[in-house]
Parts: C-alpha cells; structure tokens; sequence
C-alpha cells in the first residue's frame, strides 16, 4: 500500500478507537445520554469502515451511510457475521444515518414525536469496530 494510503487508513483507525473510547463513559443504562451514545457508536463505525476502504487503496469519499461504506468494505474483503449486519450496523445506521422511513440523522437533531428504538449494547460495537480495524490491520 502507498504510504500515504497506510497514513490515511492509521488515522481514521485511531479516530475510530477514540470515539469508541469516548462512547464507554457513557453508561448503558442513562437514558438522558441515549442519542449522544449512539452517535458516538455510529461516529466509530464510520471510522472504522473508513479506515478499512483505506486500507485497501480506496478513497471512501464523503459520507455517512453505513451501510454504503459496509457494501464497499465487503466488495474489498471485509467479512461480517449476519449478526454484526443486521443487529449493529442496520439499527445504528437508522438513528446515525437514516430510517427506512426517509427520516435522517435521528441521533443529531431533535424530532417532535418518539420513535421505538432497539439498539445493541456497547460490547457489541466494540467488538465490530475491533473486527473491522483488526481486519483492516492485514
């Protein structure tokens, strides 16, 4: 890989890692701190992807659509469980990127009626962002 391809793929790494570490202090269970949680988790994972479609040799543009970035990576040999798809990327993508409804950037700004939200827990995006940045890694 060209050496600054290998700079850009170590910072959005590091970044990632640092936005992760930054979601751990928010505990699991304050529900006041709900929405920064999941930005923080989506921030990460963007990253994270990111990093990876460096690693690779591809610029990934602009953007925040983890699901985009997620197609990307696998096309270049990213390997995700059904799991970490569906139960982590999927549901943090509606509330960080955008909800099957249309509706965007639900972590971000304010919204006048309630949504239902199931979300998986911090150990579980932690250990896909380490996959990913692990993966990203070889």
């Amino acid at each position: 890989m060209a050496p600054h391809l290998e700079g850009f793929a170590l910072a959005y790494a590091d970044f990632a890692t640092q936005y992760l570490r930054a979601a751990k202090f928010i505990p699991s269970d304050d529900s006041h701190l709900f929405f920064p949680r999941l930005q923080l988790w989506g921030q990460s994972i963007e990253l994270a992807l990111k990093a990876y479609l460096w690693s690779r040799g591809k610029d990934p543009g602009h953007g925040h659509d983890l699901s985009h970035f997620t197609a990307e990576a696998q096309t270049l040999g990213l390997q995700l469980t059904t799991d970490e798809l569906s139960s982590i990327i999927q549901k943090v993508n509606e509330a960080y990127f955008e909800r099957p409804s249309g509706e965007r950037f639900m972590s971000r700004y304010p919204r006048l009626h309630g949504s239902a939200w199931v979300t998986p827990g911090f150990p579980a995006v932690a250990a896909l962002v380490e996959s990913i940045l692990q993966q990203a890694a070889r």
